[in-house]
């Protein structure tokens, strides 16, 4: 969407509010925002799946083990942000390289998300839509090398029945998952 469409549609749905809303309702919108905006886009965008995750910390991060050196690290964006699913295979494809996988996720987003997105989407592990258990979800915007040299960059995988972060080797072959 172009600025000045967003402009003009967020002023379409400004002026489509009700009047007669009690303050209360008002006041309880105002001070739960985050709910705000769940109801917001159940409504604007149905059969969407995505989660909200809050990232405050950018602190530099610990090694996942002993022996790790970070090699990069996206410590952006912070704050609240909404997650959704982006396909980095094309069709036809079943696996990339791990190179690849980071090429054409920084050419579909320029802020590429990292471990503390990773972390931050795993403390909300029950919001993560069921949909997206076949996926493995990367985060290739930190990058380790381990002990062995090898470059890992971090994600989650869904086993049983619940997320554990995991952290992916670069050289090996990336796929859905499913």
């Amino acid at each position: 969407m172009e600025i000045n469409q967003f402009v003009e549609f967020t002023s379409a749905v400004v002026r489509s509010l009700p009047r007669d809303l009690d303050p209360t309702t008002t006041q309880g919108w105002i001070q739960n925002q985050r709910a705000l905006t769940d109801v917001l886009r159940k409504a604007l965008k149905p059969g969407s799946d995505s989660v909200i995750i809050q990232v405050s910390d950018n602190n530099p991060l610990s090694p996942p083990y002993d022996g790790w050196e970070l090699v990069e690290d996206a410590a952006s964006p912070v704050g609240n942000m909404e997650l959704e699913l982006a396909e980095f295979l094309k069709q036809g494809e079943d696996s990339v390289k791990g190179d690849v996988m980071r090429e054409r996720a920084k050419k579909s987003n320029p802020m590429i998300l990292g471990e503390r997105h990773a972390r931050a989407l795993l403390e909300k592990q029950g919001s993560i839509p069921e949909t997206w258990h076949k996926f493995y979800l990367v985060f290739p915007g930190t990058v380790w090398r381990d002990r062995r040299g090898g470059l890992r960059v971090p994600g989650l995988n869904w086993i049983g029945d619940r997320w554990y972060l995991d952290f992916y080797w670069l050289e090996g072959e990336f796929s859905r998952g499913d």
